[in-house]
């Protein structure tokens, strides 16, 4: 299983690192095991810093349902999974199925975090689900893939003197390497119950993928906004023009902009494109109005219920490239360009889902409308979520890491300050404030986007005219776009769920 064979280079690189032999008995915590002792510690830390009861703990299903949202292959191993890192104290269990954090789990997820600084909690886990799933789709070679990940690790990797942490973390870091694994009988023989629901979403979820696939094929590219193409001949037409100019009217297109930026990395080798702006220098003005006649647009669009659904989704891109512009710009980001479309194409997922297999996303959309959260309805329809689907398809369209990554749905509870968490982590800040501006987001959904907001040193009257202005943005867009669409209808197609 590759999946195994990562582990074991992360197990020996991560020794090397803290300058332990390799054939010192314990440190066996996969990838697997190490999400789930993360994700159950942050949920602990949520419920510490919550009001009131917003926050529930993990259960058996709902650990399950997260771990497969983030692309973590457990399938029959997640029995054994639990019971082994219950048995090795990472975390416990109460008769009523609710995960705490155990003793262990903030030293491995501390010392983790200083061994590869640059790759801390679920960045490190998308790495190796990334490669993992390269692998399985062949498009790298299980030795090249072993390989490159040790290569990784060392060069990101730092050499961490026990003797310079604290007594408790060294004598617990020295508990994990020298922890001797207990066979758990009652856990092994495959049979979870766990097991059967794996392979029902993965089935449904290849079924998706590949009827959005067969689609593409009739279907071609996302159809564009109309009036844009018009913008854009008008502006290459003249015999002046600025190539800023051109970037501002792609960057209003969720649809042109992903159309373009998929054309340019499919076809390039070596360092993904993730700028508009690059990807008109790399492919020239000449051919990007060849590009520019061929797109589709809306109008082509026969059905006027999907027409229209996909209307909601260009304004809320729009929205939240406004939200995620103009907070980058009054905190002083420099290059934005990129923050601007990781949020416009946050939601990709959906509308792949929604153009190119409407069936299932109207069933979704129905499961919603009987009071169903949008992620628990993807996973019973298509068997997994949105940001997954968006996910899969940036990685075959070979967009760059941090793009990727910025498709998820926010794990943290904070928005670091560095421009890649700005990148990774406020496109989702951004779309749950265009739900939330319409007043659909449940308890839990506010309370997590309170403490992003919070994290950003962003109070209240700042919100207040930060939301105001992308609202007058997107009145302003919609007109020209000849959309009409109410504060409601945009926050329930922005709204994770």
């Amino acid at each position: 299983m590759v999946e195994k064979q990562l582990d074991n280079v992360l197990r020996e690189q991560t020794l090397n690192h803290l300058g332990f032999n390799s054939d010192v008995p314990g440190f066996n915590v996969s990838i697997a095991a190490f999400s789930c002792i993360f994700l159950i510690q942050k949920r602990e830390k949520e419920i510490s810093r919550s009001e009131g009861a917003a926050l529930e703990r993990y259960t058996s299903e709902t650990l399950f349902d997260e771990l497969t949202d983030i692309g973590v292959m457990v399938d029959s191993d997640y029995d054994d999974i639990l019971g082994q890192i219950k048995n090795e104290e990472y975390i416990s269990v109460d008769d009523e199925d609710r995960y705490y954090s155990g003793s262990l789990s903030q030293v491995l997820i501390k010392v983790l975090s200083l061994v590869y600084p640059t790759m801390q909690g679920l960045l490190l886990v998308a790495y190796f689900t990334q490669t993992a799933e390269e692998v399985k789709s062949l498009r790298k070679s299980l030795e090249e893939a072993l390989k490159q990940v040790a290569h990784v690790l060392v060069s990101q990797g730092v050499a961490l003197d026990l003797n310079e942490i604290s007594d408790g973390y060294r004598l617990g870091v020295k508990k994990i390497a020298f922890q001797l694994r207990e066979t758990l009988r009652e856990a092994q023989g495959g049979n979870s119950s766990f097991r059967a629901i794996f392979k029902e979403r993965a089935i449904k979820r290849e079924k998706t993928i590949e009827q959005i696939k067969k689609n593409m094929g009739k279907k071609g590219e996302l159809p564009v906004l109309p009036l844009n193409g018009q913008y854009l001949r008008q502006q290459m037409g003249r015999s002046l023009y600025a190539t800023g100019d051109i970037t501002k009217i792609i960057l209003s297109d969720v649809a042109m902009t992903v159309n373009l930026l998929k054309m340019v990395n499919q076809k390039r080798q070596g360092k993904p494109v993730a700028t508009v702006s690059h990807a008109i220098m790399l492919i020239g003005h000449e051919v990007l109005k060849k590009r520019i006649d061929e797109f589709i647009t809306l109008e082509d669009v026969d059905d006027a219920d999907l027409r229209k659904e996909l209307e909601y989704i260009f304004v809320s891109s729009y929205m939240s490239n406004s939200i995620s512009k103009n907070y980058a710009m009054k905190a002083d980001v420099k290059d934005t360009e990129e923050i601007c479309i990781s949020s416009m194409i946050h939601n990709i997922g959906q509308m792949l889902v929604l153009y190119y297999y409407p069936e299932a996303y109207y069933e979704i959309k129905a499961m919603v409308s009987r009071t169903c959260s949008k992620r628990k309805a993807a996973r019973t329809i298509i068997g997994t979520t949105y940001d997954n689907i968006g996910i899969h398809f940036a990685r075959e369209w070979k967009f760059s890491f941090i793009t990727i990554e910025s498709l998820r749905v926010c794990f943290f509870n904070r928005i670091g300050t560095t421009r890649d968490n700005l990148v990774v982590n406020l496109p989702f800040c951004s779309a749950e404030l265009c739900a939330f501006s319409g007043g659909v987001l449940d308890r839990k959904q506010t309370a997590r986007l309170r403490g992003l907001i919070n994290s950003l040193d962003m109070f209240s009257r700042d919100l207040s005219i930060l939301l105001d202005r992308a609202w007058v943005d997107v009145r302003s867009f919609s007109k020209k776009q000849k959309i009409d669409i109410t504060k409601r209808e945009l926050s329930e197609i922005s709204a994770a769920g």
